[in-house]
């Protein structure tokens, strides 16, 4: 029955004999009907069978109508199993998923729709065809044997499908991967293969699914890249992170996090911010963080609960805690930000945590960095303005406290202005501002303004500061340049001293031969002899040219003092009759002494003739008569120490004296000449120019100093400023009288120039004196140890050339104590006087002298 319906019987039917489970055999009735359409054979592959087992006398006398409408029945189930294998097979044909069914050598005996469109080819080709050969499998393409080769050994489709065909097991979503052609590239696709085991006509079959889940598996490896950067920009980042969940209870956290608060990450879940700040109000309730009175006053646990209930942000918080791990607490400063976060369907807050610790610190020492810089700008000793680049123009932005006080508090005022509204005085200090601004450089100017009802000298500095700025210092110099004024004329007195004192010497050694020499022929001349008026002449004419040299030792400060302490009053008084007859009756000449005595350590003689000098320069200042007043004071004030860079200023003050006349004055060039030698502007004959640099001479010879005020038509002073002592005053000194000189006695004369040297022998040897001469140093230390008779006396030269006087003086000494030395020069220097005054135990004559002086 079953072999004639699966062999295209429509319907047939039979009776048989069974076992009954009651245990007694029984007879049924069989009939059976084709449950599938034939295929091409005329064979179908699944019939419906029906079994009756009523009494076989209800069979026999079965009402044929019954029977009709048993087999209309069959026929009803029939077409219901046929459309179900139609909606089957449509849902097999367009499954989206491979469905292949293989026999157990692994080829395709069924195909289904995607497949056949997967592969790119009918499924009438890929019947017989192994399950790669037929997906065009490139593996299975490139080997020689086809599906089966090398690569296949591997291949975990196919070790699947055999497992099933070998064991029956089935297998589920075993993924696979397989290398195919797509769009002319080769390409790994993924698959998931499920096998089961199947009988068909008693044959072995396997269902093989095969759904590809390359892109599925592209996008989940895209989405887990992008989850795993996600994890690392939050692990990576130096915010430390926090989600909280409704109960305000850490739920995550990042590395970050562990770093901040120093408390690892396993350790960070489950608290609340309470805990990880280390709020001391935590412990005032018994469930900790959130519950105290307090806690609606923190601003981070405010911004939490708003984020919760609210779904608000909170920006900008700023708190101070205690974080870190117990024993390693430390004070941190953190920016809080507190965002909203929906997490599995309930509200959820995220705070970020940034340590702003040492910007916090950065800025409190940025803060106290410009209030000390605010400070010093406002200290600084010169006036500073800042200009600033706008868009426009340059505006005035800030100046400090001393431009305020140089300038006047109005310039206060001037601040925001631009630089086109400025007047006055301000204005020529910028006239390099946009210059500087240009170049980017600093410029350096020299103004000359009025200020203050006063002729001022200010140095500007312009200054860029990058980027918009210029800074400007003002310097008030004014001073200073009168210093350095002061300084050049006395670098220019001292030089030119130098030169009038080497020309001193030199003279006064010719000066010396030709005096003595006069002296001579005027012993040797009768009275009567007309020769002898023209010796006296020369002797006159030699004499005067001593003075002359004298006044230039005085202005080189070369010239031997003798100072003493005196009373600066007690010099001038006893001169007032001669002053008066000194400048004429034309003149009124009062004298004002100080209240209290004017004390100094000078020699008195030079100080008459510093006054006298002064005296008689006024006096041809005033040719139309006038009034002349000298006047000694005491100076305490610092205004009245030295120039600049002249020295230092005396510790008792200075004892000024004061020659003020009210006579023609000078002119800015005469003043700045007035101290040089032979420089006059009197006629010719009516001066040589060495007064006032007499004047000079001595009077810094002294330690003291000169100034001089004057301007045309309107007089002139000249203030002597001498520094003032504390001692007595020393009591005036007899006039010695010189002993009687011991003759045979021997003397060494040591003197470079011959003339003068001869001189000295024949004066010497006419007194009496035994004499020997040496040309240098060096010769007088080889004639003194050729010498057996002693030396008495040793008249050297101070300035010769290889060795000087004193030196020689020292090394003779060293071998004879007792030897006595006399020291001369046309001019001192260091080697044997300081400041003018010999050194203790230095006996010396300046030349020239005369034979008796000698």
């Amino acid at each position: 029955l079953l072999t004639q319906t699966f062999h295209g019987s429509i319907l047939s039917s039979t009776r048989a004999t069974i076992a009954h489970p009651a245990g007694e055999p029984r007879l049924v009735s069989l009939t059976a009907a084709p449950a599938a359409a034939p295929d091409a054979e005329g064979t179908c592959d699944r019939i419906l069978v029906v079994v009756d087992d009523r009494d076989p006398v209800e069979q026999v006398f079965h009402d044929p109508t019954t029977e009709r409408e048993l087999i209309a029945s069959l026929e009803s189930e029939r077409q219901v199993l046929l459309d179900r294998e139609a909606h089957l097979a449509a849902i097999y044909e367009n499954a989206p998923l491979i469905l292949m069914l293989v026999d157990e050598e692994r080829q395709v005996q069924q195909m289904n729709g995607y497949g056949a469109r997967f592969a790119s080819r009918p499924v009438s080709e890929m019947i017989g065809l192994r399950g790669g050969e037929a997906l065009r499998c490139l593996h299975a393409l490139e080997a020689p044997g086809g599906c089966g080769g090398s690569h296949c050994q591997s291949c975990v489709m196919r070790t699947t499908v055999e497992d099933t065909i070998r064991t029956g097991r089935p297998h589920d979503r075993v993924e696979a991967s397989l290398p195919f052609l797509v769009d002319g590239q080769r390409t790994e696709v993924t698959f998931l293969v499920s096998t089961t085991s199947l009988a068909i006509h008693g044959r072995p079959r396997v269902l093989v699914s095969v759904m590809d889940i390359t892109e599925r598996r592209a996008a989940e490896q895209a989405l887990q890249v992008e989850r795993d950067n996600l994890r690392a920009i939050l692990e990576a980042a130096p915010v430390g992170l926090l989600v909280l969940d409704p109960s305000e209870t850490v739920v995550k956290a990042n590395i970050a996090a562990e770093r901040l608060f120093g408390i690892q990450l396993r350790d960070l879940v489950s608290r609340r911010c309470g805990d990880l700040l280390s709020c001391s109000h935590r412990y005032e309730h018994p469930q900790g963080c959130g519950r105290t009175r307090h806690c609606g006053l923190c601003p981070v646990f405010s911004a939490i609960r708003k984020a919760l209930e609210q779904g608000a942000s909170s920006h900008d918080i700023e708190m101070e805690a205690l974080v870190g791990a117990p024993g390693s607490v430390a004070s941190r400063w953190f920016a809080v930000t507190v965002e909203p976060l929906m997490l599995d369907g309930s509200p959820h807050a995220i705070a970020a945590l940034l340590d702003i610790t040492e910007r916090r610190r950065a800025a409190s020492e940025l803060a106290r960095s410009e209030a000390r810089a605010r400070a010093m700008y406002d200290c600084l000793p010169l006036p500073t303005f800042v200009w600033r680049r706008t868009s426009e123009a340059f505006v005035l932005e800030d100046c400090n406290l001393v431009a305020t006080e140089v300038f006047g508090e109005a310039v206060a005022s001037e601040v925001g202005k631009p630089l086109g509204d400025l007047a006055g005085p301000l204005l020529a200090l910028f006239d390099n501002v946009e210059r500087c601004f240009q170049d980017q450089t600093a410029l350096r100017s020299e103004v000359k303004t009025v200020l203050n009802g006063g002729d001022r000298t200010l140095v500007v500095t312009h200054g860029f500061v990058p980027p918009d700025r210029v800074l400007v210092h003002v310097d008030d110099v004014t001073e200073r340049r009168r210093a350095e004024a002061a300084v050049r004329t006395s670098h220019r007195l001292e030089a030119i001293g130098q030169l009038a004192g080497g020309v001193a010497h030199d003279f006064n050694n010719l000066l010396l031969v030709i005096n003595s020499n006069a002296d001579f022929a005027l012993e040797a001349i009768p009275e009567d002899d007309p020769v002898r008026r023209d010796v006296m002449e020369i002797r006159r004419a030699g004499r005067r040219a001593a003075d002359l040299t004298k006044q230039l030792l005085a202005f080189s400060r070369r010239q031997l003092l003798e100072p003493r302490v005196l009373d600066l009053n007690d010099v001038v008084m006893p001169l007032e009759h001669m002053l008066r007859r000194l400048v004429g009756e034309h003149i009124s000449v009062v004298i004002r002494t100080s209240d209290e005595p004017a004390v100094i350590r000078a020699d008195p003689g030079q100080m008459e003739q510093v006054i006298v000098n002064l005296v008689v320069n006024a006096r041809d200042a005033m040719p139309d008569g006038g009034t002349l007043v000298l006047e000694m004071a005491i100076e305490e004030e610092e205004s009245s120490g030295p120039p600049s860079s002249s020295g230092p200023r005396a510790a008792a003050g200075y004892v000024r004296l004061s020659v003020v006349d009210t006579g023609t004055g000078m002119d800015a060039a005469t003043r700045e000449r007035v101290f040089e030698p032979f420089f006059t502007t009197k006629d010719v004959g009516k001066g040589t120019g060495l007064g006032l640099a007499t004047v000079y001479g001595i009077v810094t010879q002294s330690g003291g100093f000169v100034r001089v005020e004057s301007e045309e038509g309107r007089g002139t002073a000249f203030h002597i400023l001498l520094p003032r002592v504390t001692v007595p005053v020393a009591p005036q000194r007899d006039t010695l009288v010189p002993a009687q000189a011991e003759h045979e006695a021997i003397v060494l004369v040591v003197e470079d120039e011959r003339a003068v040297r001869q001189l000295a022998e024949r004066i010497l040897t006419r007194a009496g004196y035994r004499v020997m001469t040496a040309a240098s140093g060096a010769d007088a230390l080889a004639l003194v140890q050729q010498q057996e008779a002693s030396i008495q006396l040793v008249l050297t030269d101070v300035v010769m050339p290889n060795m000087s006087g004193k030196q020689l003086a020292d090394a003779l000494t060293v071998r004879y104590p007792d030897l006595r030395v006399l020291f001369m020069s046309g001019y001192t220097d260091d080697a044997i006087v300081h400041h003018g005054v010999l050194d203790a135990g230095i006996h010396f004559i300046g030349k020239p002298f005369t034979a008796s002086a000698l």
